[in-house]
């Protein structure tokens, strides 16, 4: 993961699911796996809303970009660098754990933050936790983080006003006893 201004960004390796030491066969395998189950011509299901079709296509557009830049060994050359520059780039402020966090469930989303020294915070909610692989769920009083196995062991968040990042770590499955913020 990376993260940019007040977002978190998948690599074009993440999209494609392949390491970052891959080689080109592997990443083309990875592609043509991911392009035949999310292009546009496959989901023909009538019963799709509209919002898991656009879904499907903007995920079919990060394929196809993470593969054009893939896919070509200067412009992978090119990116690779940037990646290395923009991770060392990042200014850590400190690590902090779930149990860190204050957690709010406001019905759809679950938002996590971490108070920042300049003021502000340090945001993530649900639907990004699950863009990375993570699941978070609250039942009564009891708060629950589920992973995936290829979850990477932390995940960078930016202050929403200052240049300051947090690295929350991320330790597996965890159950935690808090008081949730309604």
């Amino acid at each position: 993961m990376i993260s940019s201004s007040n977002f978190i960004h998948k690599t074009h390796y993440e999209i494609l699911g392949v390491k970052e030491d891959a080689d080109f066969e592997e990443i083309r395998k990875a592609y043509r796996s991911a392009i035949l189950c999310f292009h546009p011509d496959k989901q023909q299901k009538p019963s799709e809303t509209s919002n898991s079709k656009c879904l499907t296509e903007n995920k079919f557009l990060e394929i196809q970009r993470a593969w054009e830049t893939l896919g070509n060994p200067r412009s992978r050359a090119l990116y690779d660098g940037e990646l290395l520059a923009l991770r060392q780039d990042v200014a850590i402020a400190e690590y902090v754990s779930l149990e860190d966090l204050t957690i709010q469930d406001s019905g759809d989303v679950i938002e996590l933050s971490y108070p920042c020294r300049c003021g502000d915070h340090y945001f993530i909610d649900s639907l990004e936790l699950a863009d990375t692989g993570c699941s978070i769920s609250i039942e009564g009083c009891t708060v629950f983080l589920l992973t995936s196995k290829s979850l990477p062991a932390f995940i960078v968040l930016p202050c929403g006003s200052c240049s300051l990042k947090v690295r929350l770590l991320i330790n597996g499955d965890t159950r935690l006893h808090r008081d949730v913020h309604l």
